[in-house]
């Protein structure tokens, strides 16, 4: 076969892709990676300096996938000598059946954890105030990571195995034709034996008909980051306290903090919901971001924070399921693309052992992991 054809071509370069195309090299794959802006670009979910990761999750498919990235990432720490995350414990409040929910999964997985009480949140915790029906489960493994670095990480040691990089280059569509496939760009026309589609925000443009299947959900997030009403009680919000999930009983999706890290002074605060929008529409500066749901919750259970006006707001683009579960399969019509998406609000803490996944499969091993649950079938059920 012609030099000119490559066994793997990934799209996209966020964490995902990122960790995919570094793992596609370290198996020995010939490998391109293609990238419509810039390496560490703002348009989408994959910028910003932190990231809360969590061994507790809903389903027990997750837990295996956490433990593989924090041993690549243990391994990364050991061979650059630098500190990769913060262990600060992750506390995941809610109002409603989600603490038992997690309870059920740890015990399941074996995995160390507490139920707590509000009043033991609140005695534990004095940044926070819960009232009687919030309960919490604290999980002492969860944290807070380091985001910025381990994208450039995974960019940098891809490079350095050889891995080719095309950056301001825009994916335009894909064919296949006697077990080869041709991927077009806005520059040239490539052919390769794998693709895989790492696209996160831009799936519905670059997959319309998966983005149509999945009724996927793009959303513009505020995320804010807020100042102490008493400069004497930063230090409550460092990394002394753990990373929190907020689970909102009515629309049941999450608010999360994270300790100061990102900005001096600056404790980062956001709800993982927002306005529709089309991933083409370029609001980076965040001017038409509303910040009223964050603010009610931080004034209610974070009353030391001033929540009238933040220091800083970023712009960040969610493309999420209607199940949340991410979606990890081979595409239905092209037997030779693979598809890693909709992983935003929380997949940074597992993408490099999605990304092992997805390389092995293209390398035409079977997964380290059960990825049944991030299956495209399951979307036959919602209809």
């Amino acid at each position: 076969m012609s030099n000119s054809v490559y066994d793997v071509i990934v799209i996209g370069a966020g964490i995902v892709g990122s960790c995919t195309a570094y793992h596609c090299c370290k198996l020995g794959l010939k490998t391109l990676q293609i990238e419509q802006f810039n390496l560490g670009h703002w348009h989408g979910s994959s910028h910003g300096m932190s990231r809360i990761t969590r061994f507790v999750h809903s389903h027990p498919s997750y837990v295996p996938i956490v433990k593989d990235t924090f041993e690549q990432i243990t391994e990364f720490e050991a061979k650059l000598g630098e500190k990769l995350w913060e262990k600060t414990g992750m506390l995941w409040t809610a109002s409603d059946e989600m603490v038992d929910i997690l309870a059920k999964a740890s015990i399941q997985t074996g995995l160390e954890h507490e139920v707590l009480s509000s009043e033991q949140i609140n005695a534990r915790f004095p940044q926070m105030s819960f009232g009687s029906e919030w309960r919490g489960i604290y999980d002492p493994n969860g944290g807070m990571i380091y985001a910025d670095k381990w994208l450039k990480i995974y960019q940098g040691e891809y490079r350095a195995l050889g891995g080719l990089v095309h950056e301001n280059e825009a994916f335009l569509g894909v064919s296949e034709s006697n077990g080869v496939t041709q991927v077009t760009t806005d520059k040239k026309t490539y052919t390769t034996l794998k693709l895989v589609i790492g696209a996160g925000t831009w799936l519905q443009t670059v997959l319309p008909e998966i983005a149509a299947v999945t009724r996927l959900q793009l959303e513009r997030i505020a995320v804010g980051y807020w100042k102490c009403k008493d400069p004497q009680n930063i230090s409550l919000f460092t990394t002394k306290m753990p990373v929190v999930i907020i689970r909102d009983k009515k629309t049941k999706r999450n608010d999360n903090l994270l300790p100061i890290r990102d900005y001096s002074d600056g404790i980062k605060y956001f709800a993982c919901q927002g306005p529709i929008l089309d991933a083409n529409d370029e609001d980076v500066e965040g001017k038409s971001l509303s910040l009223d749901i964050p603010r009610a919750n931080l004034s209610v259970h974070f009353p030391m924070i001033d929540s009238s006006t933040p220091l800083r707001v970023d712009a960040c683009k969610f493309t999420m399921s209607p199940d949340k579960h991410y979606v990890f399969d081979w595409h239905p019509k092209y037997k030779n693309v693979l598809i890693g998406g909709c992983m935003s609000g929380s997949g940074f803490k597992v993408a490099p052992g999605l990304g092992r996944a997805l390389a092995n499969l293209a390398a035409g091993n079977k997964s380290p992991f059960d990825l049944s649950i991030f299956s495209l079938k399951r979307f036959d059920e919602l209809k």
